[in-house]
């Protein structure tokens, strides 16, 4: 496992992560300390900051980065034996399938790359794969004497598990809706039932609650709208049966299931797209295997539940491959029953071997080639070819703005936490159905008007290292074109790529020497250009 030992915040979830355990460990409650007027949270869950905030303060920022991301990387260890018990338990005890199968999951580009960095599906998946299990082990137990008594523990801390499991990601909602439709409609006693439905309402019902009353209202500015809460109008609905915006949503993010099951499954089949057809020739035959086993309904539905609620969401992070990685342990057993199923339809043929030896190669060739790229994927991490710019950029910050100074940043964790500055996104772009609240976004000019709403006095333009990021930072470029008579460069770093800007307001600095020192920087940032071309 290879983790950086300073780098934090470029995936923006981490560095929100980390700004609400920072709040949690200082006694702030689960706040956005980095924002202007550092609002409630009411959208990122409590779960994961809370590890955090447990660490926080053990060792000085930004030493402690690498004691912070060490909890993912306890979380895989417990995963992967999780993985292989539930493997076992699907595969009929099938050791060396099991086996194969944990190392996927292990060494995974997907499941590397999120365990080394600070964001929350290691745990989720964790929690959600103990729910899971403890369900599982409920089911086997009889409904007299003392296996009755030990029906109700696993019941009970199956319920808690995915409690644990929503309160770290929200689409654990439908781990929770599965737990309870199996349980309605099982043989169970009206006592269990009862008991059951009881104890997701205790262990839930507090976070429902709390992310109502926190909720924004309409007055709220719309750029901070994004980071507070879930509602409709956030994530571009008019309400949640918004069916003119779904009726995009839906296919949208169908095409991104197909791509990026493919990508959980074999990185081969991403880089070369005619395998995702086989790929998903033989995930379809273990769909249909799975779906015949009448033994594990409780799977069948978390499965169902949870694809059908990444269909409905039209604001998915940058990385849509993030919300398939806690499925990784369900998708290899459901690849490899196809697999299995496919052999036995070979069966017919025993006597040639070389069509043996082709269904064994075909899986060499979509399958092993995970690990080098999963390993390779994780040593990446390693270096940022950025990095040497942010530092210099928190550097100047630092020593040339005020304290009390508003930045609009793609990475408003990063410079919160380096430089204590306070600071936001500009918007998230991405194509007719990512975080739309109305008609307006994407427009430059009415972005700048929000900037300047929230007196904001610094826009930061920086690259985004990942390819969806283009769309912001083209509104970025194209706002600053558009606004250049009321910006002025202060600042730009050695790689020439990250520049500072002050937005110049009409009723001018506070103070003579605000204006002088103003001055003072935006030649020096005109230096700096002038060098750099």
């Amino acid at each position: 496992m290879v983790i950086n030992p300073d780098q934090v915040g470029l995936e923006h979830d981490d560095g929100i992560y980390l700004i609400l355990g920072k709040a949690l460990s200082e006694g702030n409650g689960l706040r956005l300390i980095n924002l202007p007027s550092s609002p409630h949270q009411a959208k990122y869950p409590p779960v994961y900051p809370f590890f955090i905030s447990l660490i926080w303060n053990w060792v000085q920022f930004p030493q402690n980065i690498v004691w912070m991301k060490l909890i993912n990387v306890a979380f895989l260890f417990l995963i992967l034996l999780e993985a292989h018990f539930l493997s076992l338990i699907l595969l009929d005890n099938a050791r060396l399938w099991a086996v194969l199968i944990t190392l996927l999951v292990g060494t995974s580009a997907g499941t590397l790359y999120i365990s080394s960095n600070l964001l929350s599906e290691i745990p989720y998946l964790f929690f959600s794969l103990t729910a899971v299990l403890f369900s599982l082990q409920a089911e086997k137990q009889q409904t007299g004497g003392k296996a009755c008594a030990r029906k109700y523990v696993f019941y009970f801390l199956s319920v808690l598990s995915a409690s644990l499991a929503f309160h770290t990601r929200t689409i654990g909602l439908s781990l929770l809706l599965a737990l309870a439709l199996r349980v309605v409609f099982s043989k169970s006693s009206l006592t269990i039932t009862a008991f059951f439905l009881f104890s997701i309402l205790v262990f839930n019902l507090p976070w429902v609650v709390w992310a109502k009353v926190y909720a924004p209202g309409p007055d709220i500015n719309p750029l901070l709208h994004y980071y507070i809460a879930y509602t409709p109008s956030a994530v571009g609905l008019s309400s949640i049966f918004d069916i003119e915006t779904l009726s995009a949503t839906v296919p949208a993010n169908l095409l991104y299931l197909f791509e990026n099951v493919s990508a959980v499954i074999s990185n081969s089949s991403v880089r070369l797209k005619p395998l995702m057809v086989v790929v998903w020739g033989i995930l379809f035959l273990g769909v249909w295997k799975t779906l015949h086993d009448k033994r594990y309904p409780l799977i069948h539905l978390y499965l169902i539940l949870y694809g059908l609620t990444f269909l409905y969401w039209p604001s998915l992070p940058l990385s849509r491959l993030r919300y398939f990685v806690p499925l990784a342990p369900f998708l290899f057993v459901i690849f490899f029953r196809g697999v299995l199923a496919f052999n036995s339809q070979l069966a017919g043929f025993a006597q040639s071997r070389r069509i043996w030896l082709y269904s064994r190669a075909l899986m060499c060739l979509l399958l092993f080639p995970n690990v080098p790229i999963g390993i390779r994927t994780t040593l990446e991490l390693k270096s940022n070819p950025y990095w040497d710019g942010f530092k210099e950029t928190i550097s100047w910050i630092k020593l040339n703005t005020e304290k009390d100074a508003i930045l609009a940043c793609t990475y408003d964790p990063l410079y919160y936490l380096y430089t204590g500055r306070v600071g936001l996104r500009p918007w998230i772009v991405k194509e007719t159905i990512y975080y739309r609240s109305s008609e307006k976004v994407g427009d430059p000019d009415y972005h700048f008007r929000l900037l300047k709403q929230l007196d904001v006095r610094y826009l930061i333009q920086e690259p985004l290292a990942a390819e969806e990021g283009r769309p912001l930072m083209q509104l970025i470029s194209t706002m600053i074109k558009r606004h250049q008579d009321e910006l002025a460069l202060v600042f730009v770093s050695r790689d020439g790529i990250h520049r500072i800007y002050e937005i110049q307001y009409p009723q001018g600095r506070p103070s003579q020497d605000s204006a002088i020192q103003g001055n003072i920087q935006k030649e020096d940032g005109q230096r700096r250009l002038a060098s750099q071309t």
